[in-house]
């Protein structure tokens, strides 16, 4: 630009301004999604110290904006003219697959974190949600790097990986919210465990029946149980209810049980 001669040749002093341009606005939004990374970097780290969830939503919503500024480099690239023209993506693109890849990786397990304290289905389904822009950005970063290796149909068969994985965390996803709504048994090992807890309590003979159901992500428990048949109304009720509060205690996701009591039957 400094050159005598710079401007004599108005087209080509205009095609290198607009590089110039182009190159600035680059730099700018790199400076833009490093800054971002940082503060996201700090959110979480500030999460696992202060152990609050809360900020999962901020957190989340940072991510929804890093990602947004790394698509706008995506869409540039496609934009900039025509698909076998392109110029092969940059270490800005590579370097913003990276990151997303390693933030979106870490939001997972920061969520699912959470998930599992709060014994929560809709924080694991958020949690799998960031694992499956994860798969995204691997895709993304596998296409740039093909392209940048000089195989450009790389890019379409990560997409179509990429969609693959989405398909099976959606199939995943799926399975547990209709499990959890339409009443499935908390299965065997859980009902067993149950079973043997209620068993070993103070006048309980034996255990008839006890059948578990998931509610969301609470269980309700139907159960008959032995008992001494010489025990008064009043024993009988005592004791189903020591139990029940009992399990409800120990078993901090059954939300309710109902006891029936059968008299055994007498020893010949």
């Amino acid at each position: 630009m400094e050159a005598p001669d710079f401007w004599n040749d108005p087209v080509v002093s205009q095609e290198k301004m607009k590089e110039l341009k182009s190159l600035k606005d680059d730099v700018q939004t790199y400076a833009q999604l490093s800054g971002q990374y940082d503060d996201i970097e700090t959110m979480i780290e500030m999460g696992y110290e202060e152990n609050d969830p809360e900020l999962v939503p901020e957190i989340a919503e940072m991510m929804d904006e890093f990602i947004s500024t790394y698509e706008n480099i995506r869409m540039k690239t496609l934009l900039s003219g025509e698909y076998d023209t392109l110029a092969v993506p940059g270490a800005i693109a590579l370097t913003a697959a990276v990151v997303s890849i390693a933030l979106k990786e870490a939001m997972f397990w920061y969520t699912r974190h959470y998930a599992k304290l709060l014994n929560s289905a809709a924080f694991m389904a958020d949690a799998w949600h960031h694992r499956s822009d994860a798969f995204s950005s691997i895709g993304s970063l596998l296409g740039i790097g093909g392209a940048m290796l000089g195989f450009p149909v790389m890019d379409s068969v990560a997409s179509v990986v990429s969609c693959l994985c989405i398909l099976k965390v959606a199939y995943d996803i799926l399975k547990d919210a209709l499990t959890k709504m339409l009443d499935t048994s908390c299965g065997e090992d859980y009902d067993r465990q149950l079973r043997e807890y209620i068993a070993a309590q103070e006048d309980v003979i034996g255990v008839d029946v006890l059948r578990s159901r998931m509610f969301g992500n609470k269980v309700y428990v139907d159960l008959e149980i032995e008992m001494d048949g010489d025990k008064t109304l009043r024993e009988s009720h005592a004791v189903a209810e020591r139990i029940h509060d009992n399990v409800e205690t120990d078993f901090p996701n059954v939300k309710h049980i109902m006891i029936h009591v059968n008299p055994a039957e007498p020893k010949q």
